[in-house]
């Protein structure tokens, strides 16, 4: 299992540049901006990772050469849902710490929308929770029918979604 973490990431540092350059600025922009948008996207990126690790897996022949490695199926889907979730946590614990302190410093009167620390708090990990169920969600998907129609399914679903919410 070790192996597999390592493996991913050494291709989440060697690949996924662009996604933590993203979180990087979103994250600062959340820091002095009110917008919640710029709150929750930084961990949405983070549930993309783990679908562009197993397209970079099925594009090199990692998914047939697995099969001779001593890996278990099980091992194999853990390995990329922690790849998808602790990166959701430190952006989440970040975000909350530089919230806090732009609190403390006087940057900013409050949280968000005059939200006490708690309520903050709260609203972070309920974001989390819904992060985490999306990204599970995808990634069932992607690894029942593979990556690309995987995520063709994806986005048929949140249009879907979208469109039954605002019917």
């Amino acid at each position: 299992m070790k192996g597999l973490l390592l493996k991913d990431w050494y291709m989440m540092k060697k690949y996924c540049k662009p996604y933590f350059l993203a979180i990087a600025i979103l994250l600062a922009v959340s820091v002095l901006s009110d917008n919640l948008f710029f709150v929750f996207y930084p961990s949405l990126f983070c549930g993309l990772i783990p679908l562009n690790l197993i397209t970079l897996d099925e594009q090199s022949g990692w998914m047939k050469y697995s099969g001779a490695m001593p890996y278990r199926n099980k091992q194999i889907v853990t390995s990329k849902f922690l790849c998808g979730l602790l990166p959701m946590l430190a952006v989440m614990v970040l975000t909350f710490i530089a919230k806090v302190a732009s609190m403390k410093l006087g940057n900013v009167e409050n949280l968000i929308g005059g939200a006490s620390i708690g309520s903050y708090l709260a609203a972070l990990l309920l974001m989390y929770l819904v992060t985490m169920v999306g990204s599970a969600l995808s990634m069932a998907m992607v690894f029942r029918v593979g990556a690309e129609r995987g995520k063709i399914m994806l986005v048929a679903m949140v249009v879907i979604f979208f469109v039954a919410y605002y019917m």
